[in-house]
């Protein structure tokens, strides 16, 4: 699983397939495979599907401050411009899609 540093984060996500991006976004509770796992492969023959482990998730690490808002949306953009998945498309679940859609209203394109 590759990593990229972010602030005092330690982001790890995955990626598969190819062509435009497509950023799933995990809630609350989950990470990355366990929100996303089995519907990744209806999209990767596609797209390109990257699943990032917000702080706290997955194999993610970070400084154990507090988290905020914008500090979890550049852990998903750092993830999908490593992933060389930018622009993208993005789909959260439950907290995901409100970080979700502050990535979309911060940064539109």
């Amino acid at each position: 699983m590759p990593f990229v540093e972010t602030g005092t984060t330690r982001v790890s996500y995955s990626v598969e397939g190819r062509g435009d991006g497509l950023v799933l976004v995990h809630g609350t509770g989950g990470d990355g495979f366990s929100n996303w796992g089995p519907l990744v492969r209806h999209f990767s023959d596609r797209r390109k599907v990257v699943c990032p482990d917000l702080a706290g998730s997955g194999a993610t690490t970070d400084d154990g401050g507090p988290l905020s808002l914008p500090a979890l949306a550049d852990q998903v953009l750092a993830a999908a411009r490593a992933a060389d998945a930018l622009p993208c498309d993005l789909v959260g679940f439950s907290l995901g899609a409100v970080v979700a859609a502050w990535i979309a209203a911060e940064h539109p394109s």
